[in-house]
């Protein structure tokens, strides 16, 4: 097989017929690509027209179905290479071919049906008007031939309900131009009412045989794909009844429920809100589907039950308010009974079924409406405990939402007590682990799909508990102290107590912080001290769950203080424990993120533990060493600083004997991934003393308070040897930054951690790298140079916080040994060189578009540079910034990465809009665009054109939007000139094209509409149009 280009030697069919089967029946790449690449190559001739009909007459399907896909690529993609005489016999040769595959094979037949909606999308209505019900005219006629037996007939009928099927499934995927679209859909909406008609009058045969059944479920079929194309539901009111009924026969049962299923999520589902859901209660809540949900539950079949239950969860999902309104009504009973048998459905979710998980939406829905006091009125009362204001929608969703009184309302809130009593306990069920006999059948990725189902439980548990509250608090407690009645009398059955706690910890986001009596006596001794004194081993998931549960009640434990030693001394207890570890470190972090002040006078034995932590341990000290810092920031200058300064040696102590140990064996492969983590722990100290921001403060008194006590200014007042001491800090620190970046400056990974170091250091209390700003700045251009890591980049970006004006307390020591004249210059020179670096590393259209990372964090470090310092920028030399702009619009040539071209668009946005009065860059940025801007708009309309792909249209769309609103006049000027050429920015527009597109986008304000516009002259230029993209590839 030759794997070159067809153009002069037209192969045989039987030689193409052996490339095909190579193709479908070879399991080997190295056969398949040679062959797959030989056929593409095929469709792209002007000779392969003539290759659909030999193939369809061969007797192998997979030549069969390659001629058929063929005739489709063809139309999709060479529709222009037609002769006009040559296309009503296309449209006739293939209704021709449908006639015959009828009775022949399906997936041929399906793509014949794809092959003449295409024809049809490319021809109608000027070639081919009514193509609908003169394609069923066509069908009908030959029906009528008195040659024909009733097979055949039957056949043909199937393959006129085929196209009718396929077509507004292509409508709703193909790319159409607007004026075109428009066409299409006023055909469709012309048959559409013919369509039902037919599948209406298929659906009403009651008698019953082979032929009406088959009939009638392709008519389903059928009418489920003109109702997800988003028909008017308005016109369907004829077939709703005939669905319904069909729903109530065994064998058209699941299509009729995927038609009903595809109505009920209509936008417009709602004019038969009462039709539709009284229907569909009444039929799945009696007869024989009610019955058969039950054997289905009983005999935990879920193929069988999976339909019925989407079906019944997308009722109540879509019509939740009507559930809610109804909820007394005996069907209604009934059918919520139905869905807490589905929720109940046997088997461990996400493993075993996935039942269980679908219906988690739909209880969320319920407990929402059941809350809204618009739809469910509750009597008022006196004593109103809960004050907070709640935003209720002003309209009903209902339209059949009678007045309700508030006694109605209440006679429907204690109804769904009871439901959401027994639903919390259904939920708590399928949130158990399995036996540890079961667990030895599971492989990680059953771990990890079940932990999902968990979190999508807990949702459902934190909404439920929304209307049960503080019944559901006593059941989950006693519950909790019941099975630990049962473990300590020798029951070693611990599932149903992790899943109490797992169910108490989902509701600690709702629980008010100053609830006193459930929580309180979950964390008594009777229950938390029973816990923690569970035997080693048999019960670590209790624990974890237990630590997860204290992680997550930190905040209510802020305003219980007396509970916090004795949960302080089990997290210190599990740091201990290896399979604790994970679970305290976060639990400890948490606690004293959230009580600080609680800790203050035991932080001397929380640094203690840190110190003694093995070195073992080393991923979880980062976030111990984290926690302990958020307590420091709570303590007085005088005591804050010793420990912080102390704490500080003691972590620049370990990562030097680490980085000794690389200097005396020069393995340094064999401890980066303790470098990683010590590093890490740096990063985490600097993290956990950063001032906090607006958003860290629980209320206003509290942001008081901590400016009133810490000092708004942060001014850290050192002694003579403390601030010796950060000096010999600060100099170490900056010997293991130089070491590593010496040692790691081409590794991403350290370089990535290097980054977060300095990001943190710079806003953090204790800023080491500050005092070194001049000979950081000479390390970090040097790096870069000999590395040309993208990290690098990062973390020049970050070393502007300096200037940022969101440092909202920025801290004394920034200024020791630094003059802001100073910082400038240095940060000037800095930004000078990795301009140089980074100009001459991308020094081709090859080396920018290879490396996305680079073009992506220098433009984005532009783009800080030009928002907090405009006038750094300002002092590069004009020949740089030359360079710059010369890489700017490589970059918009050739990078062909979202990621990069994003931030190319937002140095070049934001440097447009310097162009004002209020910023200093205003003449260069005026002087620079109207240099560059012809050359802009002109990689803009080549991008546009289908030099890029299709996915950044929307990026040169906002570009080219900003210009036009900048520089109006010019931009005009700049289209008129370059559209004038011939073939630019693509053959397939001609010059009236052209200036209806520079007229468009010159008058349209609204940026929605504008992308609108490039993205159909972009379909143009790629002669896409009435194409579905992809399809055929």
């Amino acid at each position: 097989m030759n794997d070159n280009p067809i153009n002069t030697n037209i192969p045989s069919v039987e030689e193409v017929e052996n490339v095909i089967k190579q193709f479908y029946e070879c399991n080997q790449a190295e056969i398949r690509k040679p062959a797959e690449h030989w056929l593409h190559e095929l469709q792209k001739q002007p000779y392969a027209w003539r290759l659909p009909s030999q193939l369809l007459n061969s007797n192998q399907i997979s030549s069969q179905f390659f001629g058929a896909h063929t005739f489709q690529v063809k139309i999709l993609r060479d529709w222009n290479t037609l002769h006009p005489d040559e296309i009503i016999p296309l449209k006739n040769e293939l209704i021709s071919w449908i006639k015959k595959y009828s009775s022949s094979t399906q997936i041929v037949l399906t793509k014949l049906c794809l092959a003449l909606t295409s024809f049809a999308l490319q021809a109608s209505p000027e070639i081919w008007p009514n193509f609908i019900s003169s394609f069923i005219d066509d069908i009908n006629m030959e029906e009528q031939r008195p040659d024909l037996d009733d097979n055949t007939k039957l056949n043909l009928e199937l393959a006129k309900l085929e196209f009718l099927t396929v077509v507004p499934e292509q409508v709703t995927t193909a790319q159409l131009l607007a004026n075109r679209k428009g066409k299409i859909n006023e055909e469709l909406s012309t048959g559409f009412l013919l369509v039902l008609n037919i599948l209406n009058q298929i659906l009403s045969i009651k008698e019953k045989n082979e032929s009406i059944i088959k009939l009638q479920q392709k008519s389903l079929k059928c009418l489920q794909s003109w109702v997800q194309y988003d028909a008017p539901i308005s016109t369907l009111g004829m077939i709703i009844e005939s669905t319904i009924n069909a729903l109530l026969e065994v064998e058209n049962f699941q299509p009729a429920a995927e038609v009903l299923i595809e109505i009920l999520t209509h936008p417009s589902s709602r004019k038969f809100e009462k039709t539709l859901c009284d229907n569909i209660l009444k039929a799945i809540t009696t007869g024989w589907i009610y019955e058969e949900f039950n054997k289905t539950i009983e005999n935990e079949d879920e193929e069988s039950a999976r339909v019925i239950c989407k079906l019944m969860t997308t009722l109540g999902e879509e019509f939740t308010e009507y559930i809610v309104i109804n909820f007394l009504r005996p069907d209604v009973i009934t059918y919520l009974k139905m869905m807490m048998s589905c929720t109940a459905f046997p088997g461990y979710p996400a493993i075993d079924q996935d039942i269980t998980d679908t219906t988690y939406n739909f209880w969320f829905n319920l407990t929402e409406i059941i809350e809204d006091p618009y739809v469910i009125p509750l009597p008022k009362m006196d004593n109103k405990e809960n004050d907070d204001i709640l935003i209720y929608r002003s309209q009903p969703l209902s339209s059949s939402n009678p007045q309700m009184t508030p006694e109605q309302g209440l006679q429907i809130r204690n109804a769904s007590l009871e439901v959401f009593r027994q639903l919390i306990e259904i939920i708590r069920q399928k949130m158990q682990y399995p036996t540890d006999e079961e667990k030895r059948s599971w492989k990680r990725e059953n771990f990890e799909s079940f932990n999902a189902s968990r979190r999508e439980a807990s949702d459902t548990v934190i909404s439920a508990y929304y209307i049960v509250k503080d019944q559901s608090l006593d059941y989950l407690v006693n519950l909790c102290k019941e099975e630990l009645i049962k473990i300590y009398s020798g029951n070693a059955n611990w599932q149903v107590l992790e899943s109490s706690l797992q169910c108490l910890k989902a509701i600690s986001e709702a629980i008010d912080m100053k609830e006193n009596i459930y929580i309180s006596k979950l964390f008594s001794d009777e229950i938390f001290k029973s816990i923690c004194n569970l035997p080693k081993d048999n019960f670590d998931r209790v624990k974890i769950t237990m630590l997860n549960l204290i992680a997550s009640y930190a905040e209510w434990l802020k305003n219980h203080e007396a509970f916090i030693p004795n949960i302080m001394d089990f997290i210190i207890t599990s740091i201990s424990q290896p399979s604790l570890l994970l679970p305290a470190s976060k639990a400890f972090l948490e606690v004293c993120n959230h009580c600080k002040k609680s800790l203050v006078n035991i932080i001397d034995v929380l640094v203690n533990i840190y110190m003694q932590l093995p070195d073992s341990i080393q991923r979880e000290r980062s976030r111990i060493v984290q926690a302990l810092a958020e307590v420091f920031q709570t303590l007085p200058n005088e005591r804050s600083i010793p420990i912080m300064l102390a704490l500080q040696n003691n972590l620049q102590e370990k990562i030097k004997e680490t980085l000794i140990k690389i200097n005396n064996t020069g393995d340094q492969d064999k401890f980066k991934e303790l470098i990683n983590i010590q590093l890490n722990h740096m990063v985490s100290f600097s993290k956990g003393i950063i001032p906090p921001d607006e958003n860290s403060f629980a209320d206003l008194a509290e942001r008081v308070e901590y400016e009133s006590n810490v000092n708004k200014e942060n001014k850290i007042e050192l002694t003579q040897e403390q601030f010796h001491q950060f000096e010999i800090l600060s100099n170490g620190c900056y010997e293991i930054i130089e070491m590593i970046l010496r040692l790691y400056s081409n590794d991403y990974e350290i370089m990535s951690v290097v980054s977060q170091f300095f990001k943190f250091s710079f806003r953090s209390v204790l800023p080491l790298l500050s005092p070194k700003m001049e000979i950081l700045t000479l390390l970090i251009s040097t790096c870069y140079e000999c590395s040309k890591q993208s990290n690098i980049l990062v973390i020049i970006k970050d070393l502007l916080w300096v200037y940022s004006p969101y440092n909202e307390y920025p801290c004394s020591l920034l200024e020791i040994n630094n003059d802001p004249i100073k910082i400038d210059r240095n940060i000037v020179l800095l930004l000078t060189s990795v301009t140089q670096t980074t100009i001459q590393y991308l020094d081709s259209e090859i080396a920018v578009s290879q490396n996305r990372d680079t073009v992506h964090f220098f433009f984005s470090m532009l783009v800080e540079f030009i928002n907090i310092k405009p006038n750094l920028f300002k002092n590069l030399q004009p020949e740089l910034l030359e360079k710059i702009f010369g890489l700017l619009l490589i970059a918009l040539k050739v990078q062909d990465d979202k990621f990069a071209l994003q931030q190319v668009k937002s140095f070049l946005t934001g440097f447009i809009l310097c162009d004002n009065e209020n910023s200093e860059l205003k003449d260069i940025s005026h002087q620079v665009m109207l240099i560059i801007g012809n050359n802009v708009i002109k990689e803009i309309l080549y991008g546009i054109g289908g030099g890029k792909p299709r996915s950044l249209i929307n990026i040169l769309a906002d570009i080219l939007f900003r210009m036009k609103n900048k520089y109006s006049n010019n931009v005009n000027e700049w289209l008129n000139s370059l559209l004038a050429q011939d073939g630019f920015p693509s053959k397939h527009v001609d010059n009236g094209v052209k200036q209806r597109f520079i007229k468009d986008v010159m008058s349209t304000r609204q940026f929605t509409k504008f992308k609108t516009i490039i993205s159909e002259f972009s379909i143009r230029c790629r002669n896409l149009q009435g194409t579905s993209f992809g399809s055929a590839f």
